[in-house]
């Protein structure tokens, strides 16, 4: 009886102890404030977004970095482009607690026309990325 406790709390503390699912971060309360983690984004102009992604404190920055890159390339391939740039990359630390910050990344997506030197190919970027 004891090894199948055992067993079942394993199961459910090694659950809770992942990176976090690539998905739109939804409010924390009723009123539409703070946000949990996950990525969000908001249309600054017609070529230009800001897209945010909240990690975890199972996730490092880079994983944050990654995945804030996906959701971009993400937007420019839903916009009908294949290049865009990053602009005003913040990377940072916030969360539930100062002992344990939870690293997040964001930046303004500006979507192009053609290449340019200092351009992500989204379609790349989403290949590399899944």
């Amino acid at each position: 009886m004891t090894k199948i406790v055992r067993a079942m709390l394993v199961f459910l503390v090694s659950g809770c102890a992942s990176p976090i699912m690539y998905k739109k971060a939804e409010p924390v309360n009723v009123n539409g404030e703070g946000f949990r983690t996950g990525f969000s984004d908001e249309k600054i102009t017609t070529n230009r977004f800001h897209v945010k992604f909240q990690g975890n404190g199972y996730n490092t920055t880079t994983d944050v970095y990654k995945k804030c890159l996906r959701r971009a390339a993400e937007i420019t391939v839903e916009n009908g482009f294949r290049w865009f740039q990053l602009e005003n990359n913040v990377q940072g630390a916030g969360g539930y607690g100062a002992l344990n910050p939870w690293p997040n990344h964001e930046a303004d997506v500006i979507f192009l026309m053609k290449k340019s030197y200092q351009s992500f190919d989204a379609e790349d970027v989403l290949k590399s990325n899944p």
